[in-house]
C-alpha cells in the first residue's frame, strides 16, 4: 500500500486581484511595493500564504511591468515560484514576521485535504456493454488498461480496486497490482463478462448508482465505467426514463446530506461496438457496428476529482475522451483571475481604475455606426478550474445582473498578447442602456449543451438513423436527476463570479 499522501491543485480557487497604481514611472500595473504590501498583509492574518493568496500574487507578478519583478522570474519571463517562495521568507523574515518555508502555498507541493485514497473501479457488465468488448477494434480495452494503469500508478491512490456492477456489485480484486490489472484488462470480453453474474439484461442506472454511493467511503474514489443506456425492460420508456431521473436526484441528494463536498466529473469517451443493441422497447438489433459513446464518471470529493484532474491522468489516457462536465457544490462562488481590457471597445472609459475592475467615466459611442452601444473585454484565467474548458464558452452558462447586457465568450489563443499572457478566455459584454451599476457575472452550474446533443429520446431506428449511433438512450435524464440534486431550479448556482463597477 502506498502510504505517503501527496498535494495538488485541488480547490476551485477563488482569487482577488487587487492591482493598484505603481507610484512612480505612471505605470498603471501591479507594482513591487504593493506585492510587498499585500504579502505581509496576507502572511499577518495566519503566518502562511495559501493557495488562493500565493496565486493572486503571481497574477500580479505576471502582469506587471515593474523591472523589479526581473529578479523572481525565470530568463524566459515566467515567474520563478522558487524564487518568489524564497524572496517571500526573505522578506517576512526581515519583518519580524514568523512564516516558514512550508508555510507559502506552491504549485504543486502545496497541503491539500485530499491526501490519499482509495480508488474503487465499477466496470458494467451489463449485455449492452458486450459490443465494446467485442468489437475488433480495440480502442476500448486500451483505453480501459490505459486509465487503469493511470489510476494505479497515481501517487495519491492508496489502494486501487476493481469491480463489475449490473443488478449487484462484483468484487474482482481489492488493492489491485499491475499484474492485476492486466489480467482484468485480458478478461475484458462477452464470456468473462457472463461468467460473472448478476442481472446482464436490464440496464437500472439508479440502483447501479444507489449501490455505489451507499457503499462509498470518505477516502474512497468511485470510478463508474458504462454505456449509460437505459434498458427499460419492457416498461413504457418516457415514465421510466423520469421515475430514474427522480430516483437519481434523490439519491445523489442523500449523499450530498453525509457528504458535503461531494462531486461528479463526467467524460464522455468513444470506441467501436460490434454486437447485438438494445433498443428502447429492448428490442435487438444483432450483428450493430458504429462508433458509440461510452461514459467514465468519477464520484468523490471536489479534492480528489480536482487532483485526479490537475494531474492529466484524463487528458493523457490512450484516445481521450471527447466531452466533460464537472458537477460540483455551487453557492460559495469563487473568483477566478481577470482583467478588464482598455482595447479594444466601443465607446469611452478610463483606464485609470480598471486593475480594481471598475470602469470610470464610461460613455457609450457617439459615432453613427455604434451609436448608443457600450462594448468592452473582460480577460478571464478559467485554468484552474475542474470545469472543461468549453464550459466557459456557452454563453447561456453566464448570467449577468443587468439583462440588459450580452455576452459572447471565446478563447484566448494568441500567447503573444502580452495584455492577454495567463488568461484563458475573453468574454466580451454590450449594451445599449449604459448606467452607474455594480455589474455581476456569474458562471452558473447546469447541464451544458453537449449532454442533450448526445441524448436520444428514440433509439429504435438506431440501424437508419444516421446520428442515433452517436447518441445514448435517455442520457439526459440521467444527468439532469444528478444536475437537479446540486442545483436546484430555484436557486442562481454560481460557480464563479466576477465583480465589475461601472461610473459614468
Amino acid at each position: 500500500m502506498k502510504k505517503t499522501p501527496l498535494a495538488f491543485l485541488f480547490s476551485i480557487i477563488p482569487l482577488t486581484l487587487l492591482f493598484l497604481l505603481q507610484s512612480c514611472g505612471g505605470d498603471k500595473g501591479y507594482d513591487f511595493d504593493t506585492f510587498q504590501e499585500q504579502s505581509l498583509d496576507f502572511a499577518k492574518n495566519d503566518q502562511r500564504i495559501d493557495q488562493q493568496e500565493y496565486e493572486t500574487l503571481v497574477v500580479g507578478i505576471g502582469n506587471s511591468d515593474d523591472r523589479r519583478f526581473q529578479s523572481l522570474k525565470t530568463e524566459g519571463g515566467e515567474v520563478d515560484h522558487a524564487k518568489v517562495a524564497a524572496y517571500l521568507k526573505k522578506y517576512f523574515d526581515a519583518k519580524g514576521t514568523n512564516v516558514a518555508l512550508t508555510d507559502i502555498w506552491q504549485p504543486g507541493a502545496g497541503t491539500s485535504d485530499a491526501g490519499s485514497f482509495n480508488v474503487s473501479v465499477f466496470l458494467e457488465n451489463s449485455a449492452s456493454m458486450d459490443g465494446y468488448v467485442d468489437a475488433n477494434s480495440t480502442a476500448f480495452k486500451a483505453t480501459m488498461l490505459d486509465l487503469l494503469t493511470n489510476l494505479e500508478n497515481y501517487p495519491a491512490t492508496d489502494t486501487l480496486n476493481l469491480n463489475y456492477i449490473n443488478s449487484t456489485i462484483i468484487p474482482v480484486k481489492a488493492a489491485a497490482s499491475k499484474t492485476d490489472v492486466s489480467d482484468f484488462y485480458q478478461n475484458l470480453n462477452r464470456g468473462n463478462f457472463k461468467s460473472q453474474g448478476g442481472k446482464r439484461g436490464s440496464s437500472d442506472i439508479g440502483e447501479i448508482l444507489s449501490q455505489i454511493l451507499n457503499q462509498q467511503k470518505s477516502d474512497e474514489l468511485s470510478v463508474l465505467i458504462s454505456d449509460f443506456v437505459f434498458s427499460p425492460g419492457g416498461k413504457d420508456a418516457v415514465r421510466y426514463l423520469e421515475g430514474q431521473r427522480s430516483q437519481i436526484r434523490s439519491e445523489f441528494v442523500a449523499a450530498l446530506r453525509n457528504n458535503p463536498s461531494l462531486s461528479v466529473a463526467i467524460m464522455q469517451g468513444q470506441a467501436q461496438f460490434e454486437g447485438t443493441y438494445y433498443d428502447r422497447n429492448d428490442k435487438p438489433h444483432a450483428s450493430f457496428a458504429a462508433e458509440r459513446p461510452y461514459y467514465v464518471w468519477l464520484i468523490g470529493t471536489a479534492a480528489q476529482i480536482q487532483s485526479v484532474v490537475d494531474s492529466k491522468i484524463l487528458a493523457q489516457t490512450r484516445n481521450g475522451f471527447s466531452n466533460a462536465l464537472v458537477i460540483q457544490p455551487a453557492g460559495n462562488a469563487s473568483q477566478p483571475p481577470f482583467k478588464i481590457q482598455y482595447r479594444p471597445r466601443i465607446g469611452e472609459f478610463d483606464s485609470k481604475s480598471l486593475a480594481q475592475g471598475i470602469i470610470s467615466d464610461a460613455q457609450a459611442a457617439r459615432d453613427d455606426r455604434n451609436k448608443g452601444v457600450f462594448e468592452f473585454n473582460v480577460a478571464v484565467n478559467f485554468s484552474q478550474s475542474m470545469q472543461d474548458a468549453g464550459y466557459f464558452l456557452d454563453s447561456t452558462n453566464y448570467k449577468i445582473n443587468d439583462p440588459n447586457y450580452s455576452l459572447k465568450a471565446k478563447p484566448i489563443t494568441d500567447q503573444n498578447d502580452v495584455s492577454l499572457r495567463g488568461f484563458t478566455h475573453l468574454l466580451t459584454l454590450r449594451t445599449t442602456d449604459l448606467k452607474e451599476e455594480k455589474l455581476q457575472i456569474d458562471v452558473v452550474g447546469k447541464v451544458p449543451g453537449w449532454v442533450y446533443a448526445s441524448s436520444s429520446e428514440d433509439d429504435t431506428q438506431i440501424e437508419t438513423a444516421a446520428d442515433e449511433a452517436t447518441k445514448t438512450f435517455g442520457f439526459s435524464y440521467l444527468v439532469e436527476g444528478v444536475s437537479d440534486a446540486f442545483y436546484p431550479r430555484s436557486q442562481a448556482n454560481p460557480l464563479y463570479t466576477i465583480p465589475l463597477t461601472i461610473k459614468r
